[in-house]
């Protein structure tokens, strides 16, 4: 991490992570590894939503089944390299049907993005209202981001988050299937292609 830091100060854990790749950790847990030592940037958005108190939303699916679609979404933020940079791939996830409901690939970790995924998730589900339904994330930025938290609520669409690194499993199971199975093989060389085959 320091070797990386001093080549760019302002890298953040995931990308030194996916440029390094170490043997025996994953993503999540070199990201925390990285912040219990000092590592952390906050550089993802500059309009964002907390909770009186500060608190996070909490985790709403310990003790739940699920039993249909459009009980459970769950969404995440992955990245994919390019000549050197990064991209940003958003996938919200029916966690019961398996489906990806809606994708996403940017150029920034701005907030638009995520809430251009979920839009498309709604209309793809062709959600109303519905208060069965959960939204589980971490607890990145984009994820309580205004216009994000206004979309979920105006759908009735519960929120839960992450209380920590290992909550998300569902969609990082999917995240690493997409880019180590299929996007590393097809090589995409330019934005619009991995957006193509994405």
């Amino acid at each position: 991490m320091e070797e990386a830091r001093r080549l760019h100060p302002v890298i953040g854990l995931v990308k030194i992570y996916h440029l390094y790749e170490p043997d025996g950790i994953g993503r999540d847990a070199f990201v925390a590894l990285g912040l219990r030592a000092g590592y952390g940037l906050d550089l993802y958005t500059t309009s964002s939503y907390k909770k009186k108190g500060s608190s996070p939303f909490p985790n709403l699916l310990v003790g739940k089944y699920f039993t249909a679609i459009n009980q459970l979404w769950s969404s995440d933020i992955t990245y994919f390299a390019i000549n050197g940079r990064f991209y940003y791939l958003i996938f919200i996830l029916d966690v019961y049907s398996r489906k990806i409901v809606a994708h996403q690939v940017a150029q920034s970790l701005h907030a638009k993005h995520n809430v251009r995924a979920l839009r498309m998730a709604i209309r793809s589900r062709q959600i109303t209202t519905n208060n069965d339904l959960i939204h589980h994330s971490d607890q990145g930025s984009q994820y309580t981001a205004d216009a994000y938290l206004k979309i979920l609520d105006k759908y009735h669409i519960q929120i839960s988050m992450c209380q920590s690194v290992f909550e998300n499993t569902h969609i990082e199971r999917v995240n690493g299937i997409i880019k180590n199975t299929y996007l590393i093989h097809w090589s995409p060389k330019a934005l619009n292609a991995l957006k193509r085959k994405t």
